[in-house]
């Protein structure tokens, strides 16, 4: 009778994992063995140059003219990073790209986002082609959330009326010829507290102890309320995870090849035989 038991339980809890709230059990479990994990090292060192309150506060709300996002990219690249990533959508033309397509021109690769656009008909937005010099690169920065409300995946690429693009942070890994495998879901490796040189984008402009050689740059936004920003396995509801952010750790968990195995379906109901052995042995 145990045994009929046994597999009875076995195919409901195979069941069950398919639905919430049961998922979101599945969700934790990720979350906690991911927070346990010994932090790994990446072969890249990642320095973020956010635009946060207190650059805000001196130089004005958002969003800045482009005169000035130009002249926060060539700061940056004067410092000859090995890569510039750059978490700011340039979709509409300006009567100042003048000074953007100026400090875009480097022999530095920089990285811009792409969005499809959701609203009907479906359409993916581009910088205008003048900022599109032969190192500039491009991504998207779409990512998916969970049933919980929590972002722990993005797609490596996305399909879109026979072309396919790349997301932001495979793109960066691409142009620096990371050529391993890459899965069509990346299961991002978070890390806490977060690997990463954090430079305000206020200390970048006025050129104040600056040391980006050779590191991978990501410039974007982290100030609350002007960017997007979501729940994570590292965040809270009351401190969420900007969008630089995420595409970071998507970043490092890429090139370091870190990317979580999650079990498939199989593993679940061998898991689920697992622990329920593991009771039936308890209750003797």
């Amino acid at each position: 009778m145990k045994y009929i038991f046994a597999v009875f339980a076995i195919i409901l809890c195979n069941f069950l994992f398919l639905f919430s709230p049961f998922l979101n059990i599945d969700n934790f479990i990720y979350d906690i063995l991911m927070i346990l994990s010994f932090p790994y090292d990446s072969k890249y060192e990642i320095a973020v140059v956010e635009i946060d309150e207190e650059s805000l506060k001196f130089l004005g709300r958002w969003p800045w003219k482009r005169e000035l996002i130009a002249q926060l990219i060539t700061n940056i690249l004067k410092e000859e990073p090995k890569i510039l990533c750059i978490d700011i959508g340039f979709f509409e033309k300006s009567e100042n790209d003048k000074f953007l397509i100026d400090a875009l021109k480097s022999e530095i690769p920089i990285v811009l986002p792409i969005f499809l656009a959701k609203e009907e008909p479906l359409t993916i937005k581009f910088p205008p082609k003048e900022l599109l010099h032969p190192n500039v690169y491009l991504g998207h920065l779409h990512i998916l959330i969970d049933s919980d409300g929590e972002v722990r995946r993005i797609p490596s690429r996305i399909k879109f009326k026979g072309m396919e693009y790349p997301s932001f942070s495979v793109q960066a890994a691409r142009v620096l010829n990371f050529n391993k495998k890459i899965p069509a879901e990346i299961n991002i490796f978070y890390q806490t507290p977060e690997p990463f040189l954090f430079y305000s984008a206020l200390k970048v402009l006025e050129g104040n102890n600056l040391n980006l050689k050779e590191k991978i740059v990501f410039l974007g936004g982290t100030s609350e309320g002007l960017w997007d920003s979501f729940l994570t396995p590292i965040s809270s509801s009351s401190h969420l995870t900007p969008g630089v952010l995420i595409q970071a750790h998507a970043f490092r968990t890429v090139v370091s090849n870190k990317s979580i195995k999650t079990l498939n379906q199989f593993g679940k109901v061998i898991l689920s035989f697992l622990l329920i052995l593991f009771f039936i042995i308890l209750k003797r």
